[in-house]
């Protein structure tokens, strides 16, 4: 019998599901979207029943497509996550407040106490991670200070996936390392609770989800949603792991010198390692693959898809409302490709509209857009996004060469990797050859293959791997274009520190 498992990436702003067979075809998929809520300024939440609700019809979506035999064989489901992102929950799991994203910047002033106090050295050794308000802990630390009533009523400081996986039928509260990895508040070398993070806060680690292995079957869906969503009696609960995480399995990421690129709603950067490495400059974060004995450094941006989308609004808003959304971004790109060069005519974007990640760390960045004259045109300021964006991403890659991580596979997915203009550039300037996989929700690939693994459709995730991941295109990059490139980012580099200096003599 051909066994099916159900592969599901649970988003930022979207769910993805994909049911798979074991050869790796996929037999049905369905998308369906949620909104960010804004309630203040640096204040980003969502309501996460809404995502729940969400998540259960892009399931219920997928199964429908299938014959009544082929839902028959559905054996396993696992799941991919937005990373961060945490839900108070009381004991019963029902969330006590919105969800606090990892988008959210209202915990700056609890970080900088943290790194008073702690020591970025010390914490990153702790945790893997750079102090920063896109961390759970943070958003804990705030809710400590600020919604103190709430904050004692919280049974537990859920992650999505725990959350998801208690609704669907796990009756304890569950997460995975590598999600745990996420949260400023987990020890990956000891794959526990940081005593040193839980101690500060006073936090007692009957209040966090129990952490376990990505692939491990923790439950079994609950009857009544099973047969509401279409679903055989007694499918498997598979922990799946991290969005970046799943999706570099899904890219088939896993050798010394593979690197995953996912560039959505954020930019993040994972470069396989068979061992823990700590960076010394407390830039670049460790972290836990969802396959055992290897571990990711990563970078990140913290924000990339929505700054085109932004100024796709501003330059193109008549234009956009006659047209369809595949059409207008075709515009896009044969403007940015046809009309502007390499360099953009001299026009140049610092991406940092909501803070910025790595290697930079900070929290109150702004963007810089340098070069602007009468003669710039709007192919010059897409392209200057397109071109922005890959050299804030070239300076997380020298980053990793500087500590022994050599790339020699570079794989892109997410929005960015749907954009050929985009995918040049980017091979242009990182100067290695950039893979495009055949399909684009590799989060979701990722889960599959743990939820196929989990159950036993294949002895190992590469094997998985090797029946599931597949490449489309690869773009090689032209060395002239490449050496203008990495000029072009030594000066990205020197306007965000310019800025960063005059916006400190600015604010005293």
């Amino acid at each position: 019998m051909n066994r099916l498992i159900i592969g599901t990436d649970v988003g930022t702003t979207a769910s993805k599901v994909l049911i798979v067979d074991e050869q790796g075809s996929i037999l049905s998929e369905s998308y369906r979207e949620y909104p960010l809520i804004f309630p203040a300024p640096k204040h980003v939440e969502q309501d996460i029943r809404h995502i729940r609700d969400v998540y259960f019809d892009a399931i219920r979506e997928a199964v429908q497509r299938l014959t009544p035999q082929e839902r028959e064989r559905i054996v396993a489901l696992s799941l991919s996550t937005q990373r961060s992102t945490m839900a108070p929950l009381d004991a019963s799991g029902q969330p006590l407040r919105n969800a606090i994203t990892w988008m959210d910047g209202r915990s700056g002033a609890e970080c900088e106490e943290i790194r008073r106090d702690l020591g970025k050295e010390a914490v990153l050794r702790a945790t893997g991670l750079s102090i920063a308000t896109v961390w759970s802990y943070a958003f804990v630390c705030w809710l400590k200070k600020h919604e103190r009533d709430l904050y004692d009523r919280t049974a537990c400081f859920a992650l999505v996936n725990t959350y998801l996986l208690h609704e669907m039928g796990v009756d304890e509260f569950v997460t995975d390392y590598s999600s745990a990895c996420e949260s400023l508040m987990f020890d990956p070398m000891g794959k526990r609770w940081s005593p040193l993070m839980l101690d500060y806060l006073r936090l007692d680690e009957s209040r966090l989800p129990r952490p376990v292995p990505s692939g491990t079957a923790v439950g079994r869906m609950r009857e009544s949603l099973a047969a509401s969503l279409g679903l055989p009696h007694g499918i498997a609960l598979v922990t799946g792991g991290g969005d970046q995480q799943c999706a570099a399995l899904g890219s088939g990421v896993l050798e010394e010198g593979d690197i995953s690129i996912g560039m959505g709603t954020a930019a993040n950067i994972l470069a396989a390692s068979s061992r823990c490495r700590f960076e010394k400059g407390c830039n670049l974060i460790t972290n836990l693959a969802v396959v055992p004995e290897r571990w990711f450094m990563e970078g990140s941006l913290i924000v990339c898809g929505p700054i085109l989308t932004w100024m796709r609004d501003l330059l193109y808003g008549k234009e956009a409302e006659t047209m369809s959304s595949s059409d207008l971004y075709a515009l896009l790109n044969r403007e940015a490709g046809q009309d502007s060069t390499p360099g953009a005519h001299g026009l140049t974007l610092v991406p940092h509209l909501q803070g910025a990640g790595c290697p930079y760390w900070d929290d109150d960045a702004t963007g810089v857009l340098d070069g602007l004259t009468l003669s710039t045109t709007r192919a010059d300021l897409i392209r200057c996004v397109m071109e922005g964006m890959a050299m804030e991403v070239n300076k997380n890659l020298r980053l990793l060469l500087e500590n022994g991580i050599r790339p020699q596979r570079l794989v892109l997915t997410g929005g960015a990797s749907r954009s050929p203009v985009w995918c040049q550039i980017q091979a242009d300037v990182y100067g290695v050859p950039v893979e495009i996989p055949a399909h684009p929700d590799v989060a979701a690939l990722g889960s599959a293959i743990l939820a196929g693994w989990a159950c036993g459709l294949f002895a190992t995730p590469a094997e998985g791997v090797r029946r599931i991941a597949r490449t489309a295109r690869v773009y090689t990059p032209h060395p002239q274009r490449h050496a203008l490139y990495s000029r072009l980012t030594q000066y990205h580099d020197a306007l965000y520190r310019g800025a960063a200096q005059a916006r400190a003599e600015r604010n005293g």
